[in-house]
C-alpha cells in the first residue's frame, strides 16, 4: 500500500468526536510514524467533506508551521453539477498552492452524481420508498452521463486522483445487491475504453449545452474512439466528421450507447470512407456514446 490516508471526514459528528486539534495531533503522530517505518509511503488527509470545509485552513497551517509532511491533500464532493466539481478541482490546487504546498497531489478522492442529501434520513417511514428512488436515480442514465462527463472534463484540470464513491454493493455502489452492475458501471467501463486509444486527438465544434467529447488514437494509429457524453442535454441528432484518418480506405464505425434501455450495448455498424467520413448519432437527454473506430 503505496498511499496511506489518515482518518476520514474529521468535521464530521459521525466521523469524529474529539475536538479540531486532537485530529491535527493524531495526523502529526501517525504521518510520523508512518514516515519513520518507510519514507517512500505517500501520508495524507484531511479527507475533508469539501475542499472549503473549515477545517482545510488550520489543517493546512498546522502541517506548514510544524513542516509535517503532506504528500497528498485528499477532499470529498457530492453534487449535481458538473461545472461545481470542476470548480472544485481548480480551487482545492490554489488552496494548496497558497499554503505553500505546491508538490502536494490533489486527490478527489470520494465523488458521485448527488444533488442534495435533504432526502437521506427521513424521520416519517413513509417515505422511505422515495429515498430508494433517489439512489436509484443517482445511478441510472443521468448519473451515468454525469460520471462520464466529469471524468472526461477532469482530463484538463489540476487533480491528480479522483475516486468515484463507490465500487461495491452498497446503496451508492454502481452494482446492485446482487452484484448486478448499474449504468454508473458502463459509464466508467466505456471511459475505460479510450486507455486502448491514449493519444489525444481534438474535437472541435459546436455542441449542445450538457454534451462533452473526448477522442484518442492508439500507438499503432490502426483505431481510435470517440466518447461522447450527454448530461441533462436536449436530445437530437449530432453529426461528427472525422477530419485527418491516419489511414485510408474503410473504416469501420462501432457505436455502443448508455441510455434508458441499453448499457453499453452495441446500437450499430457502420463502413465509411477515410476520405470523407461522416456519422450520424441520436443523442439521449442523458447518457453515454462510445465510437470505436478502426481500419
Amino acid at each position: 500500500i503505496k498511499y496511506w490516508e489518515i482518518w476520514n471526514e474529521p468535521e464530521h459528528k459521525f466521523m469524529w468526536t474529539g475536538a479540531r486539534q486532537q485530529y491535527y495531533e493524531l495526523y502529526e503522530v501517525t504521518c510520523k510514524a508512518i514516515k519513520a517505518h518507510d519514507s517512500s509511503l505517500k501520508v495524507g488527509g484531511p479527507s475533508a467533506t469539501s475542499y472549503k470545509s473549515s477545517l482545510v485552513p488550520p489543517f493546512l497551517t498546522f502541517c506548514r508551521d510544524r513542516k509535517l509532511p503532506l504528500d497528498f491533500f485528499s477532499w470529498h464532493i457530492y453534487t449535481g453539477s458538473t461545472e461545481e466539481v470542476m470548480e472544485a478541482a481548480q480551487g482545492s490546487r490554489k488552496i494548496l498552492d497558497e499554503y505553500g504546498f505546491k508538490d502536494a497531489e490533489n486527490h478527489m478522492n470520494e465523488w458521485r452524481y448527488w444533488e442534495t442529501w435533504d432526502w437521506l434520513r427521513p424521520e416519517d417511514p413513509k417515505k422511505l420508498p422515495e429515498v430508494k428512488k433517489k439512489f436509484a436515480e443517482t445511478d441510472n442514465q443521468e448519473g451515468a452521463g454525469f460520471v462520464s462527463s466529469v471524468l472526461m472534463l477532469l482530463q484538463d484540470q489540476p487533480v491528480d486522483v479522483a475516486n468515484f464513491y463507490t465500487a461495491d454493493t452498497a446503496p451508492m455502489g454502481m452494482f446492485d445487491s446482487f452484484g448486478i452492475p448499474k449504468k454508473t458501471y458502463f459509464a466508467i467501463k466505456a471511459f475505460n475504453e479510450l486507455w486502448g486509444t491514449p493519444n489525444r486527438v481534438s474535437c472541435e465544434g459546436s455542441l449542445k449545452n450538457g454534451v462533452v467529447l473526448l477522442s484518442g488514437l492508439a500507438d499503432n494509429k490502426k483505431s481510435a474512439t470517440l466518447l461522447i457524453s450527454c448530461f441533462k442535454s436536449e436530445p437530437g441528432p449530432l453529426s461528427v466528421k472525422l477530419h485527418h484518418l491516419p489511414w485510408s480506405g474503410n473504416v469501420r464505425a462501432q457505436i455502443f450507447q448508455v441510455d434508458e434501455t441499453h448499457d453499453l450495448d452495441p446500437i450499430s455498424e457502420q463502413n465509411l470512407n477515410a476520405q470523407n467520413a461522416v456519422i450520424w448519432l441520436q443523442l439521449p437527454p442523458s447518457g453515454v456514446c462510445l465510437l470505436k473506430l478502426s481500419q
